[in-house]
């Protein structure tokens, strides 16, 4: 999903509230402080070592800058968790409008 800062910020602690453990304010901090380095152009991500449905899991968020004011943000983990994450992303795309 592309993302504004201000809506990526706004998503994150819906991912927050997904997992037990691993991925709070201080992993969200980070990945935003990666989205605010990157160039034009650039790809990176952020792995993180989380709990989910009480299995130790591996969150992947991959950020894309093909597009300085939105990036792609993609999330890679086990299937249960990202299509939780998918479900918020309709959710909260559908309070934005967008």
């Amino acid at each position: 999903m592309n993302f504004d800062p201000d809506t990526l910020r706004a998503f994150l602690p819906r991912v927050e509230r997904l997992v037990e453990s691993g991925f709070g304010p201080v992993e969200s901090d980070q990945v935003m402080s990666l989205v605010k380095t990157l160039d034009l152009g650039a790809e990176a991500q952020r792995e993180f070592q989380i709990v989910y449905g009480g299995q130790s899991v591996v969150l992947r968020i991959q950020v894309v800058m093909d597009d300085i004011e939105a990036p792609d943000v993609s999330f890679f983990t086990s299937q249960q968790l990202a299509e939780a994450i998918g479900d918020e992303m309709v959710s909260f795309g559908d309070e934005l409008g967008i």
